[in-house]
C-alpha cells in the first residue's frame, strides 16, 4: 500500500515498451544539435518516450507523456541530417518526426537493396543540423 502523494514520475500515461538504449541514443544525438530550447523540450519528451513497434523495426512510432511540454516547431522531420554509413558506404538517413509539438516517429530511410534487420548504431551515423 502506498502512503502519501504519488510522485508524478511514477505515473505514466504512455503505453508500450521503453526505447532501447540504441534507439534512445540515436534520437538524443539528433536532437542535441538543435537550438538549445528545442533540444531541451524534445529531450524531456524523449525521457518519457515509448513505442509499440518491434525492436527490429526500421520505423518506430513514438508516444510521449501528456505532461511534457510540446515544442513549437512545425510538424514534420526535425532540422537535422543524420546520414548512415557502413564500412564507408552510404546506407541512408535517419529521420525524427514531430507532430503537434511532440516526438512522433523515428525512421530509417535506407537506400540499399538489402533491408537491414535493425537500426544502425550511433557510431555509424554522421549528424549535423540543417
Amino acid at each position: 500500500m502506498l502512503h502519501g502523494p504519488i510522485e508524478p514520475a511514477l505515473l505514466s500515461d504512455v503505453t508500450g515498451r521503453p526505447l532501447s538504449t540504441n534507439e534512445h541514443d540515436l534520437i538524443q544525438a539528433m536532437i542535441a544539435v538543435l537550438p538549445p530550447k528545442i533540444a531541451d523540450q524534445l529531450g524531456r519528451q524523449l525521457e518519457t518516450a515509448h513505442t509499440n513497434d518491434s525492436p527490429s523495426s526500421l520505423q518506430l512510432s513514438l508516444a510521449t507523456s501528456d505532461d511534457v511540454e510540446p515544442t513549437d516547431i512545425k510538424d514534420g522531420p526535425i532540422d537535422v541530417v543524420a546520414r548512415v554509413f557502413v564500412n564507408g558506404d552510404y546506407q541512408g538517413e535517419l529521420l525524427v518526426f514531430v507532430t503537434a509539438g511532440k516526438l512522433s516517429l523515428l525512421e530509417y530511410a535506407r537506400v540499399t537493396d538489402t533491408k537491414p534487420t535493425t537500426l544502425p548504431h550511433l557510431e555509424s551515423v554522421q549528424i549535423e543540423p540543417v
